[in-house]
């Protein structure tokens, strides 16, 4: 492989402004699926009386938030290093404001999530409940409870909302915008 050709495969890691680069792409579609599985894992173990079966999701929950912990961070970091493509212009500017609060509030949420499922995790020893002999604790009159069950609502409508948009600008709009960010390229 020649240089020429090195340099424009490094290229395709970083975002263009026509799209996102292959590093932005995988760390968004990464997060997405793992944050849909803590959804269900999460809404699994709050709704069900079984402990087994509360446990059992708690178990699947517990890492999987640590690792979208993680990819959040890179993410963060990764936009320090690498740029986010041009905002596609011929959205009206309450649509690009709502996109950017959008994005925003995901991040925030995201945050409000870990800290409050940290908060309770330290608060029962629920690591050993989950990993260990202890039984499950009662979650229920925690205050990080309940800003965990409402930060996971605002969560679902926000995504409910991020792929609403996707959808509308995919199959209405037909601007490319969802395709910037399964291919990276918008054409």
């Amino acid at each position: 492989m020649n240089s020429t050709s090195m340099k424009k495969e490094a290229g395709k890691l970083r975002s263009t402004p026509n799209g996102y680069g292959r590093v932005a792409r995988f760390l968004h579609w990464a997060s997405a699926l793992l944050v849909l599985v803590l959804i269900g894992s999460g809404f699994g173990s709050a709704f069900s009386s079984d402990a087994s079966q509360k446990a059992a999701a708690l178990r699947v929950h517990f890492p999987l938030a640590l690792l979208v912990f993680l990819l959040t961070l890179a993410r963060l970091i990764w936009w320090r290093v690498d740029h986010k493509p041009d905002a596609v212009t011929s959205d009206p500017r309450w649509q690009q404001s709502t996109a950017r609060w959008t994005h925003r509030g995901l991040y925030l949420v995201l945050i409000v999530l870990l800290g409050s499922g940290i908060a309770m995790s330290l608060a029962t020893e629920l690591p050993l409940a989950l990993f260990g002999s202890k039984p499950l604790p009662d979650f229920s009159n925690l205050a990080p409870r309940i800003a965990h069950r409402i930060a996971a609502l605002t969560a679902v409508a926000l995504i409910a909302l991020h792929g609403g948009a996707a959808i509308y600008h995919h199959w209405i709009k037909k601007d490319g915008t969802l395709k910037r960010m399964w291919s990276g390229d918008p054409s």
